[in-house]
């Protein structure tokens, strides 16, 4: 995954006993390791947001929308009619050798697996097509019906972060004015996130009240 000559050494794919013990001895942190990086682009975005209201920022980052936006679209492409092309890919790049492996391979594939399967064991997703260690990808052709579908509501699910007036510039909205100038300003906006142990839709609510955040 990190191929640059001066710092691939930097970088450690996980070995598959390391994968083995992972999954059997905390199966919510395998969940985890596939939906950790959307969930810091989340935390990012959501602290650029309320640096903006509590600063009554004049101009607005697009961090944000781009981090919402690209989020959302790599979920639903996870769960696309023709995303096993790409684990094929893969393999054919990396034959039997174990070290230019990628941790998950696409990652959503991974994390609904490993949701709806805790307690399997990790080597029961058999030997890689090269035959030298265990095939760490899962195939869209792996998930059932119901997993599928769920997978694919999880990627629209996302686009509820768009609905947030911040997306649009709206950095906050004023209740009161005040004759000192510290206006009354509130915000609120709607938040999904995927967790180890499921999904959640939640609402922020920020107020600047009396020069209080």
């Amino acid at each position: 995954m990190n191929s640059f000559l001066i710092t691939k050494s930097l970088i450690s794919v996980l070995n598959d006993k390391d994968l083995i013990a992972l999954k059997r001895n905390s199966p919510q942190d395998m969940v985890r390791m596939a939906e950790a990086g959307i969930e810091g682009e989340y935390v990012l975005a959501n602290q650029i947001n309320k640096t903006a209201f509590y600063h009554n920022a004049k101009s607005v980052s697009i961090i944000p929308i781009l981090s919402t936006i690209n989020s959302a679209a790599y979920v639903i492409m996870c769960s696309g009619k023709k995303i096993d092309q790409d684990n094929n890919g893969m393999y054919e790049a990396e034959g039997s050798i174990i070290s230019k492996r990628n941790l998950l391979g696409l990652d959503f594939l991974s994390w609904v697996y490993d949701l709806y399967r805790p307690n399997e064991p990790y080597e029961s997703r058999g030997a890689h097509p090269s035959g030298v260690g265990i095939n760490r990808y899962i195939k869209r052709s792996q998930l059932t019906h119901s997993e599928l579908s769920y997978l694919r509501q999880q990627g629209f699910l996302q686009l509820i972060d768009l609905a947030n007036p911040m997306s649009f510039w709206f950095t906050s909205f004023t209740l009161k004015r005040n004759e000192n100038g510290d206006d009354t300003r509130a915000h609120l906006y709607f938040i999904h996130r995927l967790f180890p142990f499921d999904f959640d839709i939640s609402t922020t609510g920020l107020l600047h009240y009396n020069r209080r955040n």
